[in-house]
């Protein structure tokens, strides 16, 4: 039939689905014929085809853009940074605390992860 797979289910494009129509426009490997038939069928899709295409060309927006989505790669980044410095300060403390309730440093080690010489400091810096 030459539908798409969505988990088991086959759906077959229908252009006479608004829905699909929409769905398709938004595909980014939709062809220029198929765009075209899109535009055709449908004047929204040719209108929102015609605004992104004016917005493309606009350097104020380009810039914008840009600078959006580094920003959002920038708090993507210092979230992921900040979750991987809680995370490494947690695993500290529960070796900390392993070393308070007397366990050795080879099940520390074993246990958290971290390398025999920062179980030493770790001991170093609880005394």
């Amino acid at each position: 039939m030459g539908g798409e797979w969505i988990g088991d289910k086959e759906v077959v494009f229908d252009i006479d689905d608004p829905l699909h129509r929409w769905l398709r426009f938004l595909e980014q490997d939709v062809t220029p014929e198929q765009l075209q038939e899109l535009m055709e069928v449908d004047e929204m899709i040719g209108e929102a085809e015609d605004r992104l295409n004016q917005l493309a060309s606009d350097e104020v927006t380009r810039r914008l853009y840009r600078m959006r989505e580094k920003a959002l790669h920038d708090r993507a980044t210092w979230l992921q940074d900040a979750t991987n410095d809680g995370i490494e300060r947690g695993v500290e403390q529960t070796a900390i605390r392993m070393l308070v309730r007397g366990f050795t440093a080879d099940d520390i080690a074993e246990a958290t992860g971290i390398d025999l010489q920062r179980i030493e400091s770790l001991r170093r810096s609880r005394v």
